[in-house]
């Protein structure tokens, strides 16, 4: 029997996700798959690409105005900050992985680079051999200094200036209600796999 092939995909914006499940498995398979309780329709579609979309963009775009600031990464960033906002500009590793949501071994690979710029420097902790304290150094504190007004002002620039005082209280708002339904013991991934597991395919071949 001669084969042909068909597309069962869509075009990104023409449809959502439920009707490429819908054409791809078949209307009795979808409805096992896909029970009435976890369908999302539409618009919630539109809604949650929407808010991946932003998360995405203006991650990058706060990342690239680092670079051009200070020469330091986003995850670099993250790190300097926790550990200049303590008293003695020093963390326990396994406390700034606690602060950071990150896994331990994440922490441990960003500080090793960090350590070889000379941004910060490890130490042994005196009452725990098997831990470390993670301190900024010279270097490592100048770039804080020198891109801190800049990222606030970036931070302003694309989130706060655009929306309303009551349009900050919504989100912060969401934003708590959705963290609080999170589950504190689902572990930490890294966030290119989230922005990858969010991406829906645009098109899907099979054969007839």
């Amino acid at each position: 029997m001669a084969q042909e092939s068909c597309v069962v995909g869509v075009e990104v914006g023409l449809h959502s996700e439920t009707t490429f499940l819908r054409h791809a498995t078949g209307a009795a398979l979808y409805h096992w798959f896909m029970p009435a309780d976890t369908e999302i329709s539409s618009e919630e579609w539109a809604a949650w690409r929407s808010f991946i979309d932003m998360r995405r963009r203006l991650g990058q775009t706060l990342e690239r105005e680092l670079q051009q600031a200070g020469d330091i990464s986003g995850p670099e960033y993250e790190i300097l900050m926790a550990v200049f906002a303590e008293p003695n500009r020093r963390i326990r590793a396994k406390n700034l992985a606690e602060h950071l949501g990150w896994e331990k071994s994440r922490v441990s690979h960003q500080v090793t680079r960090m350590e070889k710029r000379g941004l910060v420097e490890r130490t042994e902790c005196d009452t725990d051999l098997r831990g470390s304290w993670v301190g900024l150094t010279a270097d490592g504190k100048r770039a804080v200094l020198g891109t801190m007004r800049e990222h606030s002002a970036s931070i302003r620039r694309y989130f706060l200036d655009v929306l309303t005082a009551e349009e900050l209280r919504v989100f912060a708002d969401a934003s708590g209600r959705i963290l609080s339904a999170i589950s504190d013991d689902c572990p930490a991934i890294d966030d290119d796999a989230v922005a990858n597991a969010t991406t829906p395919p645009v098109a899907h071949t099979v054969d007839a």
